[in-house]
Parts: structure tokens; sequence; C-alpha cells
């Protein structure tokens, strides 16, 4: 089964890549650094971990519009897809983090990269995964391998 051109099981592993990454990211590398920056403590996370039953819905649609965006500029091949995925994450997520940094008075150098770096790893995770099983453009197929 397709799903923008993607194999389902492709689009189901970029999801995971993505969300993997971020559970690694903050959950297991980062955590203690990244709990500094915030200013939080263990007793702190109690309050809002309600929030992480919503953690799923972002890879999946990180995924989906990555999949989304590959398809409909014809972009295919693992290179082409991370410098694409590398192009969107300059012009779109590290732009909003930057925001933060520029306006957010406490907010530090180290956790804008922190949460950037997290962001383009975690793109570049799902493009490499969406790479695998796309659907050849109708150009790339060899009429004599249908025929």
């Amino acid at each position: 089964m397709r799903v923008l051109g993607h194999d389902l099981f492709a689009l189901i592993g970029a999801v995971l890549a993505i969300y993997l990454v971020g559970m690694m990211w903050y959950g297991f590398v980062f955590s203690e650094l990244w709990m500094s920056l915030m200013g939080l403590t263990e007793a702190d996370l109690g309050e809002g971990m309600w929030k992480m039953a919503l953690s799923p819905l972002m890879p999946i649609l990180k995924a989906l519009l990555l999949a989304l965006i590959f398809h409909r500029t014809g972009t295919s091949g693992l290179v082409a897809q991370l410098k694409f995925t590398a192009l969107i994450w300059l012009a779109f997520p590290l732009t909003t983090l930057a925001y933060q940094y520029v306006y957010w008075p406490d907010y530090p150098l180290a956790l804008f990269a922190l949460d950037g770096g997290h962001v383009l790893v975690s793109s570049l995770a799902g493009a490499a995964v969406l790479a695998w099983r796309k659907t050849p453009k109708a150009t790339e197929i060899d009429p004599q391998e249908t025929a």
C-alpha cells in the first residue's frame, strides 16, 4: 500500500525513527542537560506529564508532511531527500527556534542548539527512512521491466 508515493511501511518506519530520535535525545542522551537548561527538576516534570500522550502526533505529522513535500516536489533518493530536509529545517524550524532565542530573554544559546539539533536529526532520520522503498516517478520506470 502506498501513501503519498511512499510504501506504508516506510512511512510507519519514518514515524518511529522520528519518535525514537526524540526519545533518545531528550530522554537519555541530553536529559540532564535539557532539564538544567530549562531550569526543571524531576518534581517539575510530574505536573505536565499528561502532555506526553500528545507526543506521537508530532512524528506522525512530520513524517506525513515530509512524504507530502517529497511527493509533490518529485524529490526522491536518499541524498536528495536529506538535502531537501536540511533546507526545510533551515527555512522553518530553525528560524522559529531563533525567534525564541531572540525574544525570550532567558532562552540559552545551548538550548537553542540542543532543540535545533533534535529537530534536524529527527527530520533527517525520517527523510532517510522515507527514501527507502519510495515509488519511482513515471519517468524513472524502465518500460522493459513493466512489459
